[in-house]
Order: structure tokens, then sequence, then C-alpha cells
């Protein structure tokens, strides 16, 4: 197909990818855990404060895992290194929240959500701000400069504006 090129994709072991990222998410998935027993300072009915950290703490090393083994297989299946592998880790990650809610209502909303955030974030270089926040402030400067009229008075929608004011009250007058 006109337009397609092969990019090669570095051998990476995708097992050890999902083990490093879970690792990281499952750290933050133990320090949101601790946050939120001491602001709430409160542990469900029949649960240990050690059991609840568990918690937090393996489901952000799976969810993790899941994002970076996904979005690499899919890299390697492809063999190409874009956002589209992001998006597919988004994808399963969504799903496997709405899983552990069991509502396909979930599975959809989370995989949808995670699937566009992740497409966003890799398309953007890892932001969510897009190409303008990505800009320095004199690049920003003259982005403006570039795509705005210096004078709105003399913008082409302003021209139009008064033309079709001045045939309003044209017509009004021949009205009279």
């Amino acid at each position: 197909m006109a337009g397609d090129h092969y990019e090669p994709v570095p051998d990476r072991a995708c097992v050890a990818e999902g083990a490093t990222l879970g690792a990281k998410t499952g750290f933050v998935g133990l320090v949101l855990g601790a946050a939120t027993i001491s602001w709430n300072n409160s542990v469900p009915k029949g649960s240990s404060i050690t059991r609840v950290l568990a918690t937090t703490t393996t489901q952000g090393a799976a969810l993790g895992a899941i994002f970076a083994t996904s979005a690499c297989a899919f890299n390697q299946y492809r063999h190409k290194e874009d956002e589209w592998g992001s998006a597919f880790g988004g994808l399963m990650t969504g799903l496997a929240i709405g899983l552990h809610r069991r509502s396909f209502g979930a599975m959809a909303g989370f995989g949808a959500g995670l699937a566009f955030a992740a497409y966003l974030a890799e398309l953007n270089k890892g932001t969510l701000r897009g190409p303008i926040g990505n800009m320095t402030p004199a690049q920003r400067r003259q982005w403006h400069n570039d795509s705005f009229w210096p004078n709105p008075a003399t913008s082409p929608a302003a021209r139009a504006l008064e033309i079709s004011e001045a045939a309003r009250q044209q017509k009004q007058q021949q009205e009279l």
C-alpha cells in the first residue's frame, strides 16, 4: 500500500516491560492506599490495614502490567511503534477494570476512555496538553501572532458583519 512503511520494532521482552510497569504502579497503589487510609481514618469492617494496602497494591500492579504487556505485544505484532499500541494497552486496562466490576457497561466505558486517553497521551508525546501546551512561550507568541488577526475589527468576519449591517440599514430605508 502506498504510504505504508516498515518500522522495525526492537526486540523487547513484553513480560519484562509488564513486570517493570507493574512494580511501579504497584508502588503507586501502595502509596494511594496508605493515603486513603490516613485521610479517611477508617478501614472497612472485617478488614485490616495490611489487607487494604495489599488490595490497592495488587490492583495497581495488575493494571500497570496489563497496560505495558498488551501495548508491547500489540506493537510487536504490528511491527510498528506508534500511538495505537498505547491505545490498545488502555483498552485492555479499561476492560480489566470493567471485568473486575462485573459490568459490560463499565468495560465499554473504561475501555474506550482509557484507550482514548492513552492514544492522546502518546500522540502528544506523553502529555494531554496538546501541541500548543508543549510550546515554549516564544513559540506560543509566534503561533498566536501568525494565527490571529492583530486587529479583530479588520478581520473578514468583522467586514462581513459590517456589510450585512449596511445592507440591513439600506433595506430599512427603502421600506420607509
